[in-house]
C-alpha cells in the first residue's frame, strides 16, 4: 500500500552518470542528457524501461541536427516514438569485474527505419547466428559502435557516433554485412 509520502521509481533520474545524447525518431530530434540512474550502461537503462525517459537541459533540434530555440529543463520523451539514440559522452561503463573476459563475436548491419539507413557494429556472443539475432524480439535495443546514419528523405545529410543503440522495433529492414 502507498502513501502520500511515497513516490514513483522513475528510471534515469538518480544521482548517477549523465550522458550527454541526441534521441532520433522518424521526424523528431532532441538533444539533451538522461541520468543512467541505477543501470551501469545506456542500453540496460533502455531495455529495461517501457515507457517514458526524462531527458535533462533538452533541446529540440533540426532535421540536420543543430539546436533550435526549443528548450526545457526537462523533457519526458516516449521511448517508442525513438528510433535510435546516439551517445556523444564518450562514457564507457566500468568493467563487471577485472577477471572477467567475455568473447563477443563483432559483424556489421545495415538497418532501415522509416527515415534512416543505418551502419554500424554489433557485437554477440560466439555461435549465435547475428541474422537471428537481429530478427529476434529481445533485446528491444541493439548497441551499436562506428554508427553512421543517413536521412532516406534527404540523402545530403549524415551523421553519425562512436556509440549508439537501435531500437529494434523501429526498423523495417536489416541485413548483416
Amino acid at each position: 500500500m502507498l502513501s502520500n509520502n511515497d513516490f514513483s521509481f522513475q528510471a534515469g533520474t538518480q544521482s548517477s552518470p549523465a550522458l550527454a545524447v541526441e534521441l532520433i525518431g522518424p521526424h523528431v530530434r532532441f538533444g539533451g542528457t538522461v541520468k543512467l540512474g541505477s543501470y551501469g550502461r545506456l542500453s540496460d537503462l533502455l531495455n529495461f524501461h517501457d515507457q517514458t525517459l526524462t531527458l535533462s537541459d533538452a533541446v529540440i533540434l533540426n532535421r540536420t541536427g543543430l539546436a533550435t530555440a526549443d528548450g526545457v529543463p526537462a523533457l519526458e520523451v516516449q521511448i517508442d516514438a525513438i528510433s535510435l539514440v546516439l551517445d556523444h559522452s564518450g562514457y564507457v561503463p566500468p568493467p563487471a569485474s577485472d577477471d572477467i573476459a567475455i568473447q563477443k563475436a563483432r559483424y556489421r548491419l545495415m538497418a532501415v527505419t522509416e527515415a534512416h539507413l543505418i551502419t554500424g557494429t554489433f557485437f554477440i556472443y560466439p555461435g549465435v547466428e547475428p541474422r537471428a539475432y537481429l530478427l529476434a524480439a529481445k533485446p528491444r535495443w541493439i548497441p551499436l559502435t562506428e554508427v553512421r546514419v543517413r536521412s532516406v528523405i534527404d540523402r545530403r545529410i549524415k551523421f553519425g557516433a562512436e556509440f549508439a543503440v537501435l531500437n529494434r522495433r523501429s526498423v523495417g529492414a536489416v541485413s548483416v554485412l
